[in-house]
């Protein structure tokens, strides 16, 4: 339906109707990619997050968090966090012209940065210190 409405439309300019479209699209594929993703099928959850990332013009905070929900299953931290991070606004001046809800939105960003940071830092921790015990305990490998 989306597709025959996009058809008939002149130029870029899209039509209330076609964007309710893409929205109530979209809002199926993050809800798909969720289901996917918490029934490990992480294949699914992929295909269906950058399906919806292909709707928008601008990429939303929504199917961004959703991408890096994604890409942390997939074991790609370093990637999720580095992505979050792209989406976080830390300058003082930019914070000031942000709306309330921007505001919180960016707060709620920012604290599953931290958390992403902190997790991927303890897992390279717990591996350094995991190989220095190894080492230790049995000595090099010739």
């Amino acid at each position: 339906m989306r597709e025959k409405e996009e058809r008939d439309q002149i130029g870029n300019l899209v039509t209330p109707f076609v964007k309710a479209l893409i929205d109530v699209e979209k809002s199926c594929l993050l809800s798909m990619s969720k289901a996917a993703r918490e029934s490990l099928n992480l294949q699914v959850a992929l295909n269906s997050v950058v399906r919806a990332q292909a709707l928008e013009q601008q990429p939303s905070s929504l199917v961004s968090q959703e991408y890096a929900n994604v890409l942390w299953l997939h074991n790609e931290r370093k990637l999720a966090v580095q992505f979050l991070k792209d989406m976080v606004v830390l300058k003082p001046k930019e914070i000031q012209k942000l709306s309330v809800e921007s505001k919180l939105k960016n707060a709620v960003l920012l604290a599953r940065l931290v958390i992403g940071i902190f997790t991927q830092a303890t897992a390279t921790l717990t591996y350094r210190v995991g190989r220095m015990g190894f080492r230790s305990m049995f000595g090099e490998a010739h």
